[in-house]
């Protein structure tokens, strides 16, 4: 009988190299899964939030994108101002409102499901990254979520040797 419950630490616990150890690879596993299921329902939630303040029917971003392309956020990388202004100018601003949810929803979905952890994890630090050069992001929840998200590629990379 399979108990439901630990069943995901096992099966993940059977893929970290024998050589780590039964206790390390049951501690491996657990810290995986429980870095997805946090960092999947961080996501999960900047996207919900993002869908039921209406930004597939609006244009949130024009406006925020206009004030970094006009240099009005002292926190801006430099030369960020010149990508924010270019994407003002081809109107890429009205689709970046539907992709950013949508992939912040998707990002959720794969880490909780626990599918391409590795790919959406390395796509979620570029969202952050992305934020940070903006000059919008909370430095503490950004870095912090990106530490995270490196730690949970690490990890899983190790669990597949």
């Amino acid at each position: 009988m399979i108990d439901t419950a630990t069943y995901p630490i096992v099966c993940l616990a059977r893929r970290v190299p024998r050589a780590v150890g039964a206790g390390r690879a049951r501690l491996i596993a657990l810290s995986i899964l429980s870095l997805r299921l946090y960092v999947g329902v961080v996501w999960l939630r900047f996207g919900i939030a993002k869908l039921t303040n209406g930004w597939l029917t609006s244009n949130p971003l024009r406006p925020l994108l206009t004030t970094i392309a006009a240099h009005q956020l002292p926190t801006t990388a430099p030369g960020y101002s010149f990508v924010a202004h270019t994407l003002v100018a081809i109107h890429a601003d009205a689709f970046l409102s539907v992709a950013i949810p949508v992939t912040e929803i998707l990002i959720a979905l794969a880490l909780l499901t626990g599918r391409r952890v590795r790919l959406m994890a390395l796509v979620a630090c570029a969202l952050n990254a992305n934020l940070l050069l903006a000059g919008v992001a909370s430095v503490a929840l950004d870095v912090r979520m990106i530490v995270l998200q490196l730690v949970l590629i690490a990890l899983v990379t190790f669990a597949k040797r």
